[in-house]
């Protein structure tokens, strides 16, 4: 068949409560097919896929994961409070460390990791300096959030930003001055010729 699991109704087509496995499994055989497929095509509140999950991950891909859309968090200042700047956001990234590296896939096949050489951080450095940034699952290994590293890096390039422009500030004064004695001493050795071209000629 096509399906391995297909549900249709004006509200949820499909709906899977697991206590201790799977709510919904739907193994893909085909070369083209969907282990799950969600499709909705109505309103603004509506979901193809919804997951909810109080403890764990409301959503757990083992591979790659695409989006032809906009990938968004909720972020409506209605929903948050004590809201503040981030401080010293350029010294917390200068104290993390962008790293190259190789997923050890043979130790770990189960977690379906890609190939090829890989970019990013590693979560116990980042928990050390942003431990707001790390999850740690129910076997002890981590996760970094990197999407939610966006607002420190905004608020660090804005400090060196305002660095910068406090540097050029000075030194534009610092140049303004030095032509300010500059057209000083011009003057001051103009007049010096002129005095001294003033008496030559009066010896004549």
């Amino acid at each position: 068949g096509y399906y391995g699991v297909y549900g249709a109704g004006s509200t949820t087509g499909v709906y899977g409560v697991s206590s201790g496995t799977n709510g919904v499994y739907g193994p893909s055989t085909g070369s083209g097919g969907n282990g799950v497929l969600g499709e909705c095509n109505n309103g603004t509140q509506a979901y193809g896929v919804w997951g909810k999950s109080t403890s764990g991950y409301a959503g757990y891909f083992s591979g790659k994961v695409n989006v032809t859309g906009a990938f968004t968090n909720t972020s409506d200042a209605r929903y948050k409070k004590n809201i503040a700047t981030f401080e010293n956001a350029l010294d917390v990234v200068m104290n993390l460390r962008g790293v190259t590296y190789d997923w050890r896939k043979t130790e770990f096949a189960a977690m379906n990791f890609s190939e090829g050489k890989q970019v990013g951080l590693i979560a116990q450095e980042v928990e050390k300096v942003l431990p707001e940034l790390v999850i740690t699952d129910g076997n002890g290994y981590k996760s970094v959030a990197y999407v939610n590293l966006i607002p420190v890096l905004v608020e660090a390039i804005k400090t060196m930003k305002s660095t910068h422009e406090a540097e050029i500030r000075v030194l534009t004064e610092e140049n303004a001055l030095k032509e300010a004695r500059l057209a000083e001493l011009e003057a001051k050795y103009k007049a010096l010729a002129d005095a001294v071209s003033k008496l030559q000629k009066n010896r004549k």
